[in-house]
């Protein structure tokens, strides 16, 4: 919505566009990683309902495969976000906020 609102006030938004539809892609490639990340803290094995360790060398398995999915995940949308972010950033450089929001005497 900020993106096609800032287009229609003539700003260019081709680099913040390209960078959030990258994001939206990524994004949809990390959620099957989130699942099965998901089912790891669902099952938790060797912690008990509580998260309390019940079984030592399961409940650090159980973290080790988190970890490992967790870094796939970022692996996967970490420089998708980071490039959106760096968009967003060059396009606030170039269009600073008191340009694109009037002042209460311009409305």
């Amino acid at each position: 919505m900020l993106i096609d609102r800032a287009k229609s006030n003539g700003k260019d938004v081709s680099a913040v566009q390209t960078a959030f539809d990258a994001y939206k892609a990524a994004f949809e490639n990390g959620k099957p990683i989130y699942a099965q990340a998901r089912a790891v803290l669902d099952t938790h094995t060797g912690f008990d309902a509580n998260g309390k360790v019940t079984d030592a060398e399961q409940a650090r398995t159980t973290v080790k495969s988190l970890g490992g999915f967790l870094k796939q995940y970022g692996d996967t949308v970490g420089a998708a976000r980071k490039a959106l972010r760096d968009a967003i950033q060059v396009f606030r450089q170039a269009n600073p906020r008191s340009a694109l929001i009037p002042t209460p005497t311009e409305r």
